[in-house]
């Protein structure tokens, strides 16, 4: 069983043991920085665990690919739990995440196709907009690892040139959002 099924499947086991508990509270979510910087499809779901916390997983898609060999592909997810200091969707919040991608993207010159693995703290605030509708901004800063092959961009498989393996380490930023979240009550 492959690292990513374990993961998404502990999470679901974790968000089904709050399903009996009372006064239980659903938000849906969609970022909307990444809508807008990258044309990235993305969807989440946060789940109260009490009057203060809640368990979120988020889910990205890009299938972009444009003439040229240039490409911004991928898909990624991520698992967060946030506390808030007044009452939960409402204020100030910190957090812990963990984050995974596969992603091939093609810039000018270069391809680079891999995955990315991290995580950090964040800090927010959400903002109530409407009884059901919040819109929550947030950042955080940790540590990512990039593992990835350099190749030439191409337009035909048969022109690849290949560079070789890299990997990165970063501490800094690695999150940010202005999140609308729709909470079912």
């Amino acid at each position: 069983m492959n690292i990513m099924r374990k993961i998404i499947i502990s999470v679901l086991i974790l968000l089904a043991s709050f399903a009996g508990a009372n006064a239980q509270t659903l938000g849906i979510k969609t970022n909307l920085m990444e809508w807008a910087a990258f044309g990235t499809a993305n969807l989440g779901l946060e789940l109260s665990a009490g009057n203060h916390v809640t368990i979120g997983i988020n889910g990205a898609v890009n299938p972009w690919q444009w003439s040229g060999g240039r490409s911004s592909r991928g898909w990624g997810g991520e698992l967060e739990v946030n506390h808030y200091f007044s009452y939960k969707y409402y204020g100030h919040h910190i957090g812990l995440f963990g984050h995974y991608a596969d992603y091939d993207l093609g810039m000018r010159k270069y391809n680079f196709d891999g995955k990315l693995y991290g995580g950090g703290i964040s800090y927010g605030y959400t903002f109530v907009l409407s009884d059901h509708l919040r819109l929550d901004l947030h950042v955080g800063a940790g540590y990512d690892r990039l593992d990835y092959d350099r190749n030439s961009v191409y337009t035909d498989p048969s022109d690849i040139v290949r560079y070789g393996h890299e990997t990165k380490n970063w501490f800094g930023p690695n999150k940010a959002g202005l999140t609308f979240i729709y909470v079912i009550k």
